[in-house]
């Protein structure tokens, strides 16, 4: 495999990049995702050279073009993600990637009304997997409430768009290395999810997790888990959860498509006091990381 390596580019550790199908680093500057974020991205965990979750993220990709008009050949996407991982090595392919696909309207000229015929721009760039601490799946992590409220746009809610100003306000709120994740509220102050994650809580033995019709992120691991639930009678609802519902539930814990789950075992405010909320045990989690491990080991 042939290698990219950019020593200009900060904490880049990038492997390998096409542009439209070819080994190149060339965005055009007059690009619509560049220049107003008119575009959608899916993050994927590769493993064994598999993508695990392919058909939940072709899922919301496709829900995302949908919503923003954007025309794309879901299978020539597809294809163009087999044939960029059959560039690995076969000794490459046995480790573990992130693979980031990028989908932008294309190239077209100033003015926030696209021209017609504006043919859209794909990129995939490829990532050495990220070394999650096994704890964090285990014991648990610490999270912490942000101040930063989610605005609410039904329009773009749930859809993985490039517009994500929000979450680098929302990350650039702690530099505690203990804290893991922070955790999301929209205007009203309900709980949404994760600055890189979906939350889920159990009450009462029923898996909750925020309704997302108004503003963030659903995302493929939590809609692998939500099918899991159903497929292992676990009952499961997308319900409107406050700060004070959750605080009340037997377990928490948070989904993506890289780390997988993970228990919550603390929980501090906006300001870092600890909110008291500790976990009464975890057996619901517990069959689903079963489930998710399960996963990951079938693809590797």
């Amino acid at each position: 495999m042939s290698t990219l390596r950019d020593a200009a580019i900060p904490g880049s550790d990038l492997r390998l990049l096409w542009v439209n199908g070819r080994a190149e680093p060339f965005l055009h500057p007059l690009d619509r995702g560049l220049a107003y974020g008119d575009g959608l991205f899916q993050t994927m965990r590769v493993v064994g050279g598999a993508i695990p979750l392919l058909g939940h993220h072709l899922q919301r990709l496709s829900e995302g073009l949908q919503r923003l008009a954007i025309e794309c050949d879901l299978a020539s996407i597809e294809r163009e993600i087999g044939q960029f991982l059959a560039a690995l090595g076969s000794e490459e392919a046995k480790a573990d990637w992130v693979l980031k696909l990028t989908l932008t309207r294309g190239v077209a000229g100033r003015g926030y009304l696209p021209a017609a015929g504006v043919v859209p721009t794909r990129m995939l760039a490829l990532f050495p997997g990220t070394p999650f601490p096994a704890p964090q799946s285990e014991s648990g992590v610490m999270v912490r409430l942000c101040r930063l409220r989610l605005s609410r746009q039904p329009a773009l809610a749930g859809i993985k768009h490039l517009n994500r100003l929000e979450q680098v306000l929302a990350r650039s709120e702690w530099h505690d290395a203990r804290i893991a994740e922070g955790i999301l509220r929209d205007e009203a102050g309900q709980l949404i999810d994760g600055v890189i994650s979906n939350l889920f809580a159990v009450r009462g033995g029923v898996v909750e997790t925020p309704r997302l019709d108004q503003c963030g992120v659903a995302g493929a691991m939590r809609a692998f888990i939500i099918a899991r639930c159903a497929a292992l009678s676990i009952p499961c609802r997308e319900v409107a959860l406050s700060i004070e519902q959750a605080l009340t539930a037997e377990e928490i814990f948070l989904s993506n498509s890289l780390f997988g789950l993970w228990p919550v075992a603390q929980w501090l405010d906006e300001a870092g006091g600890d909110l008291g909320w500790r976990p009464g045990g975890n057996p619901v989690l517990r069959r689903l990381q079963v489930e998710v491990n399960s996963l990951f080991l079938a693809a590797s």
